[in-house]
This record gives C-alpha cells, sequence and structure tokens, in this order.
C-alpha cells in the first residue's frame, strides 16, 4: 500500500458514511410520508363513520346523544332533507355540529351544510323575515321548512322565588326536541290544527306549551265563537285553557255541535274561587262527566308532596298512558278541582276512562279553604283529576289543573307533566305516533318523593343511621377493651 492510498482511505469512509445518512434520511422522508398519508387515509375514513361510533357523549346530561325516538324518525325519513347550520365559519356552536352529525350518520338522506352569513348575507330571507342568532339551524324538505333559532335551543326560563322575591333563572337544552320535531314536521304528510279558544279570561299558554304543541307538529290558531258562527270546519281540536269566566249557551251549543260532529276538544279546568260553570259543565256531562269545582285535598301521604293539594295521582289504564314510562313516573297536579264519572254512561256508544285519579280518602273541600280539615259541605272522593270520553271518532279530554304544563311544576317531575300532555294531545289528534323528546335541564333535576316517603327516609337520615353507627363503634369499643 502505497501513500496515496492511506491518504485515500479516510475520505473513502466519509464518502461512505455520507451515502449511508444519505439513505437513512431517504428512509426516514419515506417513513414520514407513508405515515403522514396513513394519518389522513384514516382520517377521512373515521370522518365517514357516523359520529355515534366515534365520538363518545361524557356530557353529565347527555347534550350529544339522541333518544331512540329520535333514532327512529331519523331513520324513517324517506325523502331528501337539509339541515342548515347559519353560522360564521369559526364561531358555529360545536355542540349542535355535534348533534346534527348524529343525525346524519343515521340516514344518508339527510344532509347537512353550514352557512356563513358573512358570504350568504340574503340566505334566510327565503325562510324568514326575522333576524337569526348565531348558530340557528334551518331544516327543510320538498313539502316545507321549519326555523330553529338558536335560543330555543338553549332556553333559559325565568321565575320569581316566592320566598325572597328574586328572580330565579333556569337553562335547559332542546337540541334534540327541536331537531327531530323539524324532522317530523317537514316530512309529515297531514299537520293537525288546534284552535285555542278566547274570550272569557283564559290563561295565555305560555311560550313553552305553545313550543311543546309545536314541536309535536301542530298548528295553532285562535278561535273567539263571540264572533263565529262555528267552530272552523278544519278545526282538528279545541283547546280551551282554564277559563275564569263561563262560556255561554249559544258558544256551549256550538262545541257540542262540533263533538257531535267527531271533534275533539281539550279542557283545562281547575280550583279558583269555588264557583261552578254551568255552561262548561254541560260539555262534561253530555259524556257522563260532572265537575265538582272546589279544591281537591289528597288524605293519603302517598300521593300528595308537601301539601295535600300538590296532588301526585294515581296513573291509569289507557291506550294513551301505554306509551309512558311505567317507573319514576310522576304527574303533579296543584290546586286541582275534581270529576265524578258516571257510574252508567250516558249513551251505549260512550266510554270514558280515568287517566288520573286520586285515592279513595280525598275530599273536595269548599267554602273556606284556610282550614283543610274535611267538614260540611265537603265532597267525599275519588276524584278522577283527568279523564277522557270517547265516542266514535269524538275525544273530549279533560283536564282539572292548570298547571299541568307550568315550567316550574314540570322541571319539578322530570318532565313527566309535559310527556303526559304531549302523548294525550298525540293520541287525541290522531298521530299514529307523538313527538315527545324531552329537553335536558342543564341543572341537577329535583328528587321526587312523596310526603310517605320524605318522612321514612327522614328517619332513616336523622335516626337509623347515627345509632347503627354509634353501635358499631361502641361494640368495636367494648372488644378493644377486653382484649
Amino acid at each position: 500500500m502505497n501513500l496515496n492510498e492511506k491518504e485515500r482511505k479516510p475520505e473513502n469512509n466519509r464518502d461512505s458514511l455520507s451515502g449511508r445518512s444519505l439513505r437513512m434520511g431517504g428512509y426516514s422522508v419515506a417513513i414520514t410520508a407513508i405515515v403522514i398519508i396513513a394519518a389522513v387515509f384514516v382520517n377521512l375514513i373515521v370522518n365517514r363513520i357516523p359520529s355515534k361510533y366515534t365520538r363518545i357523549d361524557n356530557s353529565s346530561v347527555g347534550l350529544y346523544s339522541i333518544t331512540p325516538e329520535s333514532e327512529e324518525i331519523a331513520k324513517s325519513v324517506g325523502e331528501d332533507v337539509m339541515i342548515y347550520l347559519v353560522a360564521e365559519q369559526g364561531s358555529e356552536d360545536n355542540t349542535i355540529v355535534e348533534l346534527i352529525g348524529r343525525y346524519t350518520g343515521l340516514n344518508s338522506k339527510i344532509k347537512y351544510r353550514q352557512i356563513d352569513p358573512a358570504l350568504y348575507p340574503n340566505f334566510t330571507e327565503k325562510y324568514t323575515a326575522a333576524t337569526l342568532s348565531d348558530s340557528s339551524v334551518i331544516v327543510e324538505s320538498a313539502k316545507r321548512s321549519q326555523v330553529i333559532d338558536y335560543n330555543d335551543i338553549y332556553v333559559t326560563d325565568y321565575s320569581i322565588d316566592e320566598n325572597t322575591y328574586q328572580i330565579k333563572t333556569s337553562s335547559s337544552y332542546a337540541g334534540e326536541a327541536r331537531l327531530t320535531s323539524a324532522l317530523k314536521y317537514v316530512t309529515t304528510d297531514d299537520i293537525p290544527k288546534i284552535y285555542i279558544l278566547g274570550g272569557h279570561g283564559e290563561a295565555e299558554l305560555t311560550e313553552t306549551m305553545k313550543n311543546y304543541l309545536r314541536d309535536d307538529n301542530f298548528e295553532l290558531a285562535d278561535l273567539n265563537l263571540l264572533t263565529s258562527e262555528s267552530v272552523p270546519a278544519d278545526a282538528d281540536c279545541v283547546l280551551i285553557n282554564f277559563p275564569t269566566a263561563d262560556i255561554n249557551p249559544t258558544e256551549s251549543d256550538m262545541l257540542l255541535n262540533y263533538l257531535k260532529g267527531g271533534g275533539s276538544l281539550v279542557l283545562f279546568t281547575g280550583f279558583s274561587d269555588d264557583t261552578p260553570r254551568p255552561n262548561i259543565q254541560k260539555l262534561g256531562e253530555y259524556f257522563g262527566m260532572t265537575g265538582d269545582w272546589g279544591l281537591v285535598v289528597e288524605g293519603s301521604a302517598n300521593h300528595y308532596n308537601t301539601y295535600p293539594y300538590f296532588l301526585l295521582p294515581k296513573i291509569g289504564a289507557h291506550d294513551i298512558i301505554s306509551s309512558m314510562p311505567t317507573e319514576n313516573f310522576f304527574v303533579m297536579m296543584p290546586y286541582s278541582m275534581g270529576i265524578k264519572v258516571a257510574e252508567t254512561a250516558p249513551r251505549a256508544t260512550v266510554n270514558v276512562t280515568s287517566l288520573l285519579y286520586t285515592s279513595n280518602s280525598a275530599y273536595s273541600k269548599h267554602g273556606e279553604i284556610s282550614d283543610l280539615e274535611p267538614g260540611d259541605g265537603d265532597t267525599e272522593g275519588p276524584f278522577a283529576i283527568a279523564a277522557i270520553a270517547e265516542e266514535g271518532n269524538t275525544r273530549f279530554l279533560w283536564f282539572t289543573s292548570p298547571y299541568l304544563l307550568d315550567e316550574t311544576i314540570d322541571q319539578y317531575v322530570a318532565g313527566g307533566n309535559s310527556t303526559f300532555f304531549l302523548t294525550s294531545m298525540g293520541w287525541i289528534g290522531g298521530k299514529s305516533e307523538s313527538v315527545s323528546i324531552a329537553t335536558k335541564q342543564l341543572q341537577v333535576a329535583a328528587l321526587v318523593l312523596t310526603e310517605t316517603e320524605k318522612n321514612i327516609w327522614s328517619v332513616v337520615i336523622a335516626a337509623i343511621i347515627p345509632i347503627t353507627v354509634i353501635l358499631i363503634g361502641l361494640r368495636v369499643w367494648i372488644k378493644r377493651r377486653r382484649a
């Protein structure tokens, strides 16, 4: 080996190392590129999978989950439906986006598109003249469309605390209820129409009650029989909400003629001033139901909460009831009057069912109610608190508490009142299925207990548990002393 060969060897080593590094670097770049391509490919595949399989709903109230009822309605959609989310890019509500993904993942006919109002400023004019809030939703089919404002998805209710007179707020999320209802509305063929009677000091329907009815795809209209010759021919149902004055005999005859022709009527009454309403009474008596206009007081602690006139009535047996929950389901009916159902129907074709009723120890308090003890002139129970009369196609549904859909009461029984009402209205309207998706409270719901259960748990917490702990401690102490 000559000197030149020795001098060239280190250079060859450097060339070898350089080549090896180049090859290793190439491998690294190639592997990195493959990993990136694979990640993109996997991400594309995962994004095509319905979100219910790829995203777990770990929210405390299940904001992203939808009920089996919503799944069934979404899967049954047989025509193209487009869901538009009106929101600027980057400012959309992710909870609503996630919820929409649950529906689109169930049915390929349900499509989704986000509309940026900055790019399409006139887009919503086709659907509404109102200015929509950011992250509002529009659902459209070939038949019709429905607009869901953001403030109808996140709902804030205000009330006055009876003790402190301060304003209380409660927040709820109605995303699933609104979206499922909209899907049903834009794809159904027939929309039942409810006429709401006025002119007798009726209680104004709350926006919550109106939204419940609209969510269940009823069309609402006002009715004044003082200026009408009859109930409109397109009325699927007439609703009378707690009139403070009686209807007149002519109006009563109009409503009876409507019922005799196969109409449906829903009546809300309740205890107010212990004054009978004879012309309203005539509607019930036609079907064998007589109103007792006093205040129903429950004598059984198992069937009221806190006050004996905050009734937790028994639930009867009927097709309306069959689709409702059977366990831990309560309906609360404060300040109810009673219904006495005749033992013998006025006609062989009439069938009357007590949907809600008191215990045998209930009584109706007349006159002075400062003393709730039963006295002379009071009427012994039991009473129906809600009853349905059927005769051919005719339906007459009588609720005896105007507080059935009071928002606070409904929240206290975890939506039991609104579920009962919506299911009843769906059946009254002749709908094969009723959309009754409960809103999700963003606060913890109260635990509903009867008065008897309250007393039992008071004894358990205040006496049995402390005594048990003391006895266990005493036993351990004695055992250690002896040791």
